[in-house]
């Protein structure tokens, strides 16, 4: 945790913390929308894309272990993004003890953010459990479309409910009358 700052040159006035919580709930609504960061897919959109590749069967080739290692290591890549998205959620939740106005919406995107990340132990549920890329006897099941199905359902459910938390944060804002880039 950040316990303080050091700043270099003249003394700056302590900042308003209520515009600060409302300046950042402003960017996380921009950053959780984003669909496109440099030449990278994000947001939604990634999540999509994410859930086109597991049911896409020719990049789940049956019998290439290695591919499937492969595709199975980016996919964890993502998975671990879903993993922590629920790290926002304590903050949420004191910003609502500060911010009456906004209070049910933060606290729902709270919810939203935990249960995107809940939506991890579905995507291994549907492996039969966690599977370590480096267990060679496990990566078989991969090549299964059924299988790789049930995940992709997980992904667009994890989708749904990012795009509900934004939702929630944006109302949150709108509430307290601070929509957009006022």
């Amino acid at each position: 945790k950040t316990r303080g700052l050091i700043l270099i040159g003249d003394k700056v006035a302590k900042p308003d913390l209520a515009e600060l919580r409302r300046d950042t709930l402003k960017w996380a609504v921009q950053a959780l929308r984003t669909t496109r960061a440099g030449t990278l897919t994000a947001g939604p959109a990634a999540y999509d894309a994410w859930a086109a590749d597991m049911a896409a069967d020719e990049f789940w080739p049956a019998g290439d272990l290695a591919v499937l290692a492969d595709h199975l290591g980016a996919h964890y890549d993502a998975m671990t993004t879903v993993a922590e998205r629920n790290l926002p959620a304590p903050w949420l939740r004191d910003a609502a003890k500060h911010e009456p106005a906004m209070a049910a919406h933060l606290e729902a995107a709270a919810k939203a953010l935990d249960a995107e990340h809940e939506t991890i132990y579905a995507m291994h549920d549907a492996y039969g459990g966690y599977m370590d890329p480096h267990d060679e006897k496990r990566l078989p099941v991969l090549a299964d479309h059924a299988v790789r199905e049930k995940a992709a359902a997980a992904i667009r459910a994890a989708r749904d409910r990012h795009v509900e938390a934004a939702d929630h944060i944006e109302k949150a804002l709108l509430a307290a009358g601070r929509a957009g880039g006022q």
